[in-house]
């Protein structure tokens, strides 16, 4: 049997760009084995890797078509190759890009320039929001916002999608799957990614920001009024006393008004500084067995005469097991929530203190028939400085701090704290404090 004729290859033709591609010249392109090239170009896949003569691999686009003598016999291939290492590169960056994208905790999201639908979002908007990848793709950026109709978000972003403005910076609120909103500040920029316009969407939460921009406006407004009216008095009695020489009785008087607002002062300062100490968790008060009956009946005592227009009562059945506690800190807590109540049920009415066994806790309330407070409100009342700020209310002087004590010193035993109230028919404060070790049930 003969032997099958050897395969002969012959490159007869290479265009300029492709003996750039390959860093081959004319005369190098005779003494290549062009088996070896064909075996490289000559593939069934469309897209591969070839290394060049320097050893440089570049990926390659190839397509290639066979051409026929009049024999109809196969007389060449016809070869064109075209060069998509950039392309490639740039997809692998943008591939690893959004991967990086997807696992970030921070608020990211990728939004089609023209119809503003959310192309891409990080995991930490998809954890924070409430939604799967899958139910975002099928929303605009303004199904996120409820400040914004689709049109007017339009109209803001006219400036970045024109490249009037590199970036755009908005405040608003995000709403989450369930409903519930959260402010942001919301940075914005216009860009292309693989030829395509998006925008760039980094949210910031800022509830922390305008709740500490909350929180240095009260302590201002408490600072101009809570700490100056005291000195205000102080200096006016002491001016009448230097250029003055009243009799003693009205001297006395001075005095004692004196002494009173610099007690007020006093006290003041006192807080604010029990409450940074609290909240730092310095000093942590010592722990005591307490009879909690005997503790509300002495507070009950020492405000039977605060109020003609209240009825003070206790509401505790039997002898209760000893709890755990700071009596010093527990007493500042009960009066601070009796004073409250007297104070904010200006018309009058019944004021119960309350306690009884609840598992291994007691559980203590202070009840009243006043204003009450609304649900919006209950969220803050135990923060620094916060004052319900209503018309009824704002006759009402105070300092904003009598709830964030309470909150602290009742942290600081163990305890828990809450508020049950309804606007128009009262208040009612409750905290519960381990029993002590060896109590009995």
């Amino acid at each position: 049997m003969p032997s099958p004729s050897p395969c002969i290859i012959v490159i007869s033709t290479v265009s300029t760009s492709a003996l750039t591609m390959l860093a081959l010249n004319s005369l190098a392109l005779k003494k290549i084995n062009a088996i070896s090239l064909a075996k490289q170009v000559m593939t069934s896949l469309p897209e591969r890797w070839l290394t060049t003569l320097m050893l440089e691999s570049r990926h390659v686009f190839f397509h290639k078509a066979l051409f026929f003598d009049s024999q109809s016999n196969v007389a060449g291939i016809v070869g064109t190759m075209l060069d998509i290492t950039e392309l490639k590169q740039a997809q692998q960056l943008a591939s690893r890009f959004g991967r990086i994208l997807d696992s970030s905790l921070e608020e990211i999201y990728m939004v089609d320039a023209n119809w503003l639908n959310l192309i891409r979002t990080t995991l930490g908007s998809r954890k924070n929001l409430g939604y799967t990848q899958g139910e975002l793709s099928r929303m605009t950026i303004a199904d996120l916002l409820p400040e914004f109709s689709f049109e007017l978000l339009q109209q803001h972003l006219q400036p970045l999608c024109t490249n009037q403005q590199q970036t755009l910076v908005l405040t608003s609120e995000i709403q989450r799957k369930n409903g519930s909103c959260y402010p942001v500040e919301l940075h914005l920029q216009h860009t292309e990614i693989e030829g395509d316009a998006v925008i760039v969407v980094m949210a910031q939460d800022i509830t922390e920001r305008i709740k500490l921009e909350r929180l240095k406006n009260e302590m201002l407004s408490m600072v101009s009024h809570e700490l100056r009216t005291p000195l205000t008095g102080m200096l006016g009695f002491a001016e009448y006393l230097l250029e003055n020489d009243p009799p003693a009785e009205q001297r006395i008087d001075c005095l004692q008004t004196l002494y009173k607002e610099t007690r007020k002062l006093q006290e003041l300062i006192d807080n604010l500084l029990n409450l940074q100490r609290l909240k730092e968790r310095q000093n942590a008060p010592p722990a005591e067995r307490i009879n909690m009956r005997e503790l509300l009946e002495e507070v009950l005592h020492l405000f039977s005469h605060a109020s003609e227009k209240h009825c003070l009562q206790l509401e505790c059945q039997g002898q209760l097991p000893q709890l755990s506690g700071n009596l010093n800190h527990l007493m500042q807590v009960l009066k601070n929530l009796v004073s409250n109540a007297i104070k904010y049920s200006p018309a009058g009415g019944t004021i119960t203190l309350g306690a009884k066994q609840q598992g291994q806790t007691i559980r203590v309330w202070v009840s009243d028939e006043g204003m009450g407070i609304s649900e919006q409100d209950q969220q803050l009342i135990f923060d620094h400085f916060y004052r319900v700020d209503n018309g009824d209310n704002r006759l009402i002087g105070g300092t904003g701090l009598g709830l964030a004590l309470v909150k602290e010193m009742v942290l600081a035993q163990g305890g828990t704290l809450a508020v049950e109230s309804t606007l128009g028919e009262g208040s009612c404060f409750i905290f519960t404090l381990p029993l002590a070790q060896g109590a009995k049930e």
